[in-house]
């Protein structure tokens, strides 16, 4: 048995597939690639394309999904297709399915379309057959860990460090980082250095003006997520000084008598 992933995303799909698998428990049953002279017994004929990655439509409406078996076999074999092990219901996808020779095509995908979708290939000498694994899920803006950043106190002339997590985001995010200007309540972009981890943000040779509200900003299509904290910059410690203790001793005369 053969098993792909497909992973469908409503505003960006990213779908991935497996290693191709064959079940030749049976003698009877077909393998994959030409036939020799003497077998009539069904084979998939573009196992590579089974096995690619698939990038497809957002989920909802003008969303589409393709399962391929291509196949051939003397006498030429017929298709048969199932959803989680049983015969799909023509009359639950409505004209949201189709089938098209060795293709197997869903449109306006949904969550409850996640599932197996096997391809059964049959003839008079032999069957063969593949899985796709769906799974439908629903984009959403990415989630922040509410303990990051932390609020940090630097010693004015020091380093400050703030790290961003993000928890889920099934886009790739977007992150910016943003300090509030108390002046006119609005913000101010920090341009991070490219080279550096976009969730880090290092601002060296603190001074107090530095001091205020830092924010990260994790965005992707479905929308933004944000979390703040503050920069305290305090002056260096007083120096130490020791206690000035002067100590006064009588010496012993060193006149004789």
């Amino acid at each position: 048995m053969k098993v792909y992933l497909i992973i469908v995303f409503p505003a960006l799909l990213l779908v991935t597939a497996g290693t191709v698998y064959c079940d030749e428990n049976d003698m009877n049953k077909g393998k994959e690639g030409p036939p020799t002279s003497a077998s009539l017994a069904p084979y998939f004929t573009s196992p590579q394309m089974m096995s690619r990655t698939y990038v497809v439509q957002p989920g909802g409406i003008g969303s589409v999904a393709r399962f391929r078996c291509n196949a051939d076999g003397n006498p030429t074999p017929t298709i048969r297709w199932l959803k989680d092990g049983e015969d799909i219901d023509d009359r639950r996808f409505g004209f949201r399915v189709r089938y098209k020779k060795w293709k197997l095509i869903l449109h306006d995908l949904e969550l409850s379309d996640s599932g197996n979708y096997t391809c059964i290939v049959t003839n008079q000498y032999g069957s063969i057959d593949a899985t796709y694994e769906l799974d439908v899920r629903i984009a959403q803006k990415p989630i922040l860990n509410p303990a990051k950043p932390e609020n940090t106190t630097v010693i004015v002339g020091n380093t400050a460090i703030f790290q961003c997590e993000v928890v889920v985001s099934d886009l790739v995010p977007h992150i910016q980082w943003l300090k509030h200007v108390d002046k006119d309540d609005s913000h101010e972009v920090i341009q991070t250095e490219p080279e550096r981890d976009p969730l880090s943000l290092i601002i060296q040779n603190v001074t107090f003006d530095d001091a205020g509200i830092y924010t990260c900003v994790a965005g992707n299509a479905i929308g933004i997520s944000y979390q703040s904290a503050w920069l305290t910059v305090i002056p260096p410690p007083e120096p130490t000084t020791k206690p000035d203790i002067t100590c006064q001793c009588q010496c012993p005369s060193t006149k004789t008598p």
